[in-house]
């Protein structure tokens, strides 16, 4: 027999039995086990624009094989920065394309001045 896994959730009639959570992770122990009523999402007023941050931006996630070497570098990197190793290797991207992108405005630029 399979043993229900789902945890007793409390509802949430008032938004005067939500706390003030002194940190997030008091914040995400209290809703781990308490959710809103219908009734109380209904009632609720739209957020107002600009009130809440703007959406990130879409990522795609990709491939990417690397020797062992270069993965334990990039890993040891980031711990010693304290980033994932992903959040690395795209900071590493978007640094080398910036670079590349500078480097063609620079080429072109000494064209454009070459041919005049």
């Amino acid at each position: 027999m399979i043993a229900n896994s789902r945890k007793r959730m409390t509802l949430i009639h008032d938004p005067t039995e939500i706390p003030q959570f002194v940190d997030e992770a008091q914040e995400h122990r209290f809703w781990s086990t308490h959710h809103l009523s219908a009734a109380l999402i209904a009632a609720a007023e739209p957020i107002p624009d600009g009130e809440l941050p703007p959406p990130r931006a879409p990522t795609n996630p990709i491939p990417i094989y690397l020797d062992d070497d270069a993965f334990q570098r990039v890993q040891s990197l980031a711990a010693h920065r304290g980033l994932r190793y992903q959040k690395m290797i795209q900071q590493f991207v978007l640094e080398r394309l910036a670079e590349e992108e500078q480097r063609e405005r620079s080429v072109g630029a000494r064209k454009a001045h070459a041919t005049s």
